[in-house]
C-alpha cells in the first residue's frame, strides 16, 4: 500500500522540492491584444492572423474569424493582406 501512496503523492504534488516561481503566475503575464481587436486597431488591414485564428474584415460589420485548432500555439498577430 505504501508504494502506491507514494506514487499518488508524486503524481498529485510533483517531485519533492518542486517550487513554482513567479513565472507561472497568471497575473504576471502581459495583456495580449485579441485577434478580433487587432482589426479594430488596424483598420487598414483586411486580413490578419496569429497562426491559430485567421480574421477577415467585412464591410457590413465585425470581422469574421476562424476557430482555433485544439493544439495551436499563437504567434504575434500579423497583417496578411493590407
Amino acid at each position: 500500500m505504501m508504494p502506491c501512496l507514494s506514487l499518488l503523492c508524486f503524481m498529485v504534488f510533483g517531485p519533492p522540492g518542486l517550487v513554482l516561481g513567479d513565472g507561472f503566475s497568471a497575473t504576471s503575464a502581459a495583456p495580449r491584444t485579441s485577434v478580433q481587436a487587432f482589426g479594430q486597431q488596424n483598420p487598414q488591414c483586411k486580413a490578419w492572423s496569429d497562426s491559430c485564428v485567421t480574421c477577415t474584415a467585412t464591410a457590413a460589420g465585425p470581422a469574421t474569424c476562424s476557430t482555433p485548432g485544439i493544439a495551436c500555439t499563437p504567434t504575434p498577430i500579423a497583417c496578411q493582406r493590407p
